[in-house]
Parts: structure tokens; C-alpha cells; sequence
């Protein structure tokens, strides 16, 4: 049975393809205000894709679900599954690696931030 953050997940990513789809139809026109209104969009979407998959292992390992117990970052996630967790490896060797999909993502959703 799945839980919370699987469907939570599934969702953003989603609905960031819907985005992104849309950019990418020429149905934004050559307006650049709608080709980034629709990027930054996909970009958050996404954003919350990735703090639902980290909530979703943490889930997986019966760490409390919802609430103020939300998993916020990598980091966080690691302090709570532990640097040898498998998954939390696997995560942590993408975010070290500057041209890994992770890396990209997250500095270009911090760039829309500022």
C-alpha cells in the first residue's frame, strides 16, 4: 500500500511535465514572460517532487509521516537515516557530483528564488 508521499511525489512530477509540455507547445507564444512563468513553475514542481521523494524514503524506514516531521533536505534526511543508508548514499554521491541532474536542479530552483 503506498503512502502519503508517493502520490504526493507522482503529482509535482506531473504536473512539472504539464509545464514543461506547455513551454515547449509554442502555446506560451514568443512571450518570454510566459516561457519563464511556465520554466520556474516546472522548476518548483519539481522542487517538491524531490522533497517528496526524500519524505517518501523516510517513509519507507518508519520515520514519522507528515506534519512538522516533513523531511526538508538531503541533509536532513541524513541525519535521520544515517550517511550508510543505501539510498541516502546514492543521493548524497548525485549532490556531490557538480553535473549530476540533482545538483542542476537544485541550483536552478535556488536561482529562482533570487
Amino acid at each position: 500500500m503506498a503512502g502519503f508521499w508517493a502520490p504526493y511525489t507522482n503529482q509535482k512530477l506531473y504536473l512539472a511535465r504539464l509545464q514543461f509540455d506547455w513551454m515547449g507547445t509554442g502555446a506560451t507564444g514568443a512571450n518570454p514572460a510566459f516561457q519563464e512563468s511556465a520554466r520556474q513553475a516546472g522548476l518548483f514542481l519539481l522542487h517538491e517532487a524531490w522533497l517528496g521523494l526524500l519524505n517518501e524514503i523516510g517513509e519507507s524506514f518508519n520515520l514519522p509521516k507528515g506534519g512538522k516531521e516533513r523531511i526538508s533536505s538531503l541533509s536532513d534526511l541524513e541525519k535521520k537515516l544515517g550517511a550508510t543508508n543505501s539510498e541516502v548514499a546514492f543521493l548524497l554521491g548525485l549532490y556531490e557530483t557538480p553535473k549530476s541532474w540533482l545538483r542542476l536542479l537544485l541550483g536552478e530552483q535556488e536561482a529562482c528564488l533570487y
